[in-house]
């Protein structure tokens, strides 16, 4: 692996960790009062014990997303889930504004255009289309300075294999 060319964090959205530490914050002492005071149902015990769970693994794997590019690839992650895209299998990298209609929220989406986005916000974000002609988007706050940075260095793989 070489030295990344751009490296990007962006924490969770302010709304969406609100949320998820709201329903944390109810969930835990519902959770403590049902096994110390009540101890009378498991089922519910077992359901705030599991939707607890839920939210913490949550919060912590989706608490921010890292970009990093280096002369070979494009690697979007957020926390144990990662997708490497190789630049060689790359046409064109664009600009879009990622929006609530296309994808229905933060997170790992599937938008209503087929693409596979990785999202912290809904705004600024990058589209890739790849040669497949499968899209992947994600989140970004440099918008300008990635999409130049990506299609100089598609444009770059492209020459190589033009020359060879």
């Amino acid at each position: 692996m070489t030295a990344p060319i751009f490296n990007e964090k962006i924490p969770l959205n302010r709304w969406t960790l609100f949320g998820l530490g709201i329903s944390i914050a109810v969930l835990t002492p519902l959770l403590v009062l049902q096994f110390s005071v009540v101890q009378e149902n498991p089922t519910l015990q077992a359901t705030y014990a599991s939707l607890d769970l839920f939210f913490i693994l949550i919060l912590l794997n989706f608490r921010e997303q890292v970009t990093e590019i280096d002369e070979e690839s494009i690697r979007v992650s957020f926390g144990l889930i990662r997708k490497r895209i190789l630049l060689g299998n790359l046409l064109a990298c664009e600009p879009i504004q990622a929006r609530l209609s296309v994808y229905t929220g933060n997170g790992i989406r599937v938008g209503g255009d087929g693409s596979l986005a990785f999202l912290v916000e809904m705004g600024d974000a990058v589209r890739l289309r790849s040669k497949s002609g499968r899209s992947f988007v994600f989140s970004t706050r440099r918008q300008g300075e990635l999409v130049k940075i990506i299609n100089g260095l598609i444009e770059e793989k492209g020459s190589r294999v033009d020359e060879s």
